[in-house]
Formats: C-alpha cells, structure tokens, sequence
C-alpha cells in the first residue's frame, strides 16, 4: 500500500483522458468497499505479498457483483514444498514485503475456493539481469552474495523454472507468472 502509487495511477489515467476513476489506499484483505460494487477487480504482482491472501481473495468476491470479473497476474513457482521454499527464501531476502508464491495448483484451488470460477489462464516467463533486480530492491552487498550463492545451488526443479545463466560475468534468470481471469460464480 503506496500512497504514491496510488497517485501515481490517477495521473496516468488523466493523461489517458480516463474520467470514469477515483483511487483509494486500501488493505486489499479488508477492503473498504460495499458488497457487489465493482463488475471487475484486478490484482496484479501483489497477492505474493499479501500476509493472508485467502482473505484477499475473499474480498474481491465480496465487493464484485454477481458475475463479476478478477483479472489476475502473480508469480508461480514449483509444487514441491521444499523447493517452493527455496525459492521464496530467496525472494524474501530480496525483497521483505514478500511473502509467499504458490504453485500453480494451489494458487487456481484458492481461487476457486474462494467462489471464482477460473476461465482463460496463462503462463509466462520474464526474464531478469540480477544486479538491476536486486538494485531495485536497494539490496546490500552481503545480501546480493547470499542471493548469488542461493542461485548457484538452486534445486534442480527450480533450476527449470528459474534457467539461471551467466553471460559475460553477469547472472541471468527468468521468473515464471500466470495470468488468469475468472468469474465469480
């Protein structure tokens, strides 16, 4: 929750000629929004942060009308625990406010059990330039070395999703996310 942010989207959509808007920071788990309001939510690269994302899938059935759209995008990883493990260790050491990605599997079964019926889905994979990634982050020097180190011993399955490579002395990677959109049933 970034007031910036926020402020940040109502800018873009005036300069987009976009009329139909108004912004508000809220905590995506308890929304301050009636029953059915909205015909579409969207959650983009945030529910991995969310500290109980059940509950903010809940909400956005809450607050959507009968029939309504979720347009969702997060991070997926691997289904085998540990090294799902592995692999959110090593974003929490880049990033604090991270807090869990799940499995493709998993992540579909909360949507679903949280009244959604799942609808077009799709997988991607972005590629990443380590030292721009953890800069972002403004990640410390100890910490990049641990995050390096993590990388060279990653676990095999998460050696397939991740397709780390070296170029140049430069460390490369991909993160995988999924795109869905589903209807509240």
């Amino acid at each position: 929750m970034t007031e910036k942010m926020v402020a940040k989207a109502v800018t873009l959509a005036a300069t987009r000629g976009l009329r139909n808007i108004f912004a508000t920071v809220a905590d995506a788990e308890h929304l301050p929004f009636d029953n059915a309001s909205f015909d579409l939510v969207t959650c983009r690269l945030a529910y991995h942060h969310f500290p109980t994302p059940d509950k903010a899938l809940t909400e956005f059935a809450r607050v959507l009308k009968p029939h309504g759209v979720l347009g969702f995008t997060d991070n997926i990883t691997v289904p085998d625990e540990g090294e799902a493990t592995y692999y959110n260790t090593f974003e929490q050491l880049r990033d604090p406010s991270h807090n869990w990605v799940y499995s493709l599997t998993l992540l579909l079964t909360n949507i679903e059990q949280a009244g959604f019926q799942v609808g077009a889905t799709r997988k991607f994979r972005k590629e990443f330039e380590f030292q721009e990634w953890a800069d972002r982050q403004h990640v410390s020097d100890d910490d990049k070395e641990k995050l390096l180190k993590m990388m060279k011993h990653v676990p095999a399955r998460l050696k397939q999703l991740m397709a780390p490579r070296w170029a140049d002395g430069t460390l490369y990677f991909q993160l995988q996310e999924m795109v869905l959109v589903a209807t509240k049933r």
